[in-house]
């Protein structure tokens, strides 16, 4: 947006830095200024945002040694372009470039440059080359041509003026663009933002009507405010687009544990049938039968096939039907539970988005102590989206510990040093997938001393078997009930 026609309006207040001590330049992190006091003329240098303008000075000194002391001799623009001389004695200058969506700071002595912002390779600007401005581009001057409100619209070439400029310019009137320009070239100015949800442009003076309106003495203070409005609006928008993604992200997570646990459909009365099957029919049953085929005491034409231990009687294995049907009964309510609280919390995160989406602003949750800690860990994910957190030194890997769960899952090298690792369990009577077992086996391996083995033994169990002798060392466990799997050190996919 910035052009030649506001740095054209801002060349009064630009020259009242004439006769004026420099003492270096400043930069903060997305500005240089050329300190002249408590206030001077800088350089936008955020990404995608140069404009030039004036403000308080501030940030860390650069160049006192090549330019403190210098006095501003004259201020003047380059050929109605984006380019700024200011010449200091001691045939000294420094350029201020705003070429494309970048700008550049010059220092030139004798015509050589002493300083650069950046090099330039199209136009040979290295340090100790000569400087040459640039090329001016070709075209009408906006100020000189009494029909350049109909040039602009017609699409013709306009002298320093952005391609975003001359866009946001031909919503106006070609008669009004006119008037606008006689204004201009005679000093009378008011400097304008207009604004729609953001700061859609700024003239040297009010036009368009239809836009909300925000005018200023000095093109410096509307210049500052259009961008400062427009950076504030931008990181706005770009927040709200994390957090629609954040979200997003959970709520495909979620899809796919409902997916999971829905997919999972066992009938536990079966087993209850099977068992009473077998007291029914106990007196006919054979000691020692694998296999049995008896009649449904609940449908009579329909016969079952029930498999057998051998070793126990009738009433054994039927109260290990019984067991069974249970445990299954059991782990179906659970699941019941587990799926109503992850529909509840899909259906609050997709609200949560479209009042997001809406522009409303709403406060991020405050992280919990125990997700807090797991920033000390390293964080990875298996295929199956289980979270495998990895210690990072021996103080991580003692807060691994303290903040696991008992039915989490424990992997350490058989062996040899490593990384303590922890598969977090998302239910303790729903099992681990072997292949999520491998993949965090094989990030444990990876974080340990025999990370460049081919193969490595990893032992593996739930966190209620490992234990912390007394008075022992930082770094060492005694794992009880461990399994132990051979893999290769690599990341999860």
């Amino acid at each position: 947006m910035f052009s030649a026609l506001h740095l054209y309006t801002m060349l009064p207040e630009l020259k009242r830095f004439e006769n004026k001590s420099v003492f270096g330049l400043k930069k903060t992190k997305d500005k240089i200024f050329i300190n002249t006091g408590q206030k001077g003329i800088f350089l936008s240098i955020y990404p995608g945002k140069p404009y030039i303008s004036i403000g308080k000075v501030e940030g860390n000194e650069m160049l006192s040694s090549l330019l403190s002391g210098l006095r501003i001799e004259n201020v003047h623009q380059s050929d109605f372009d984006r380019v700024l001389e200011i010449s200091l004695e001691d045939e000294t200058s420094i350029y201020i470039e705003v070429i494309g969506t970048s700008g550049n700071i010059i220092v030139v002595k004798k015509q050589k440059i002493e300083w650069i912002l950046r090099d330039v390779k199209k136009r040979n600007l290295y340090l100790g080359e000569q400087y040459n401005l640039p090329v001016p581009y070709q075209g009408i001057n906006p100020l000189k041509d009494v029909k350049a409100g109909e040039e602009i619209l017609t699409g013709k070439k306009i002298q320093g003026l952005s391609n975003k400029f001359i866009k946001f310019l031909r919503e106006i009137p070609s008669e009004e663009l006119n008037t606008l320009f006689r204004k201009i070239s005679r000093g009378e100015i008011k400097p304008t933002v207009f604004i729609e949800k953001m700061p859609v442009g700024i003239t040297p003076y009010p036009v368009l009507p239809r836009y909300k309106q925000k005018s200023f003495l000095k093109m410096s203070e509307a210049l500052n405010f259009y961008y400062n409005e427009l950076i504030k609006y931008e990181e706005k928008e770009k927040e709200k687009r994390k957090r629609i993604l954040d979200i997003d992200k959970r709520v495909k997570k979620i899809d796919i544990e409902i997916a999971r646990l829905s997919s999972e459909k066992k009938d536990y009365n079966d087993y209850k049938i099977m068992g009473e099957a077998i007291l029914f029919n106990q007196p006919a049953i054979k000691k020692g039968s694998s296999e049995i085929t008896v009649r449904n005491p609940y449908k009579k034409e329909e016969w079952l096939r029930i498999e057998m231990d051998p070793k126990m009687d009738a009433v054994k294995n039927a109260n290990k039907y019984f067991k069974r049907y249970k445990k299954l009964k059991s782990l179906s309510q659970k699941k019941k539970k587990l799926l109503k609280k992850l529909r509840d919390e899909r259906k609050r995160l997709i609200q949560k988005k479209e009042r997001i989406e809406r522009g409303e602003f709403i406060e991020r949750e405050k992280t919990k102590r125990k997700k807090q800690r797991t920033a000390k860990f390293r964080v990875f994910e298996t295929k199956n989206h289980y979270t495998v957190l990895v210690g990072k030194n021996a103080k991580s890997n003692e807060a691994l510990l303290k903040s696991s769960h008992l039915f989490d899952i424990f992997f350490h090298i058989r062996g040899s040093p490593g990384s303590f690792t922890v598969l977090k369990r998302q239910d303790k009577n729903v099992s681990v997938p072997k292949g999520d077992i491998e993949e965090a086996a094989s990030i444990a391996a990876l974080f340990s001393k025999q990370k460049h083995s081919s193969i490595v033994p990893v032992s593996y169990t739930e966190l209620r078997y490992v234990r912390k002798p007394k008075k022992a060392k930082p770094g060492l466990v005694i794992l009880t009930k461990e399994k132990v799997i051979f893999v290769e050190p690599k990341r999860s996919e």
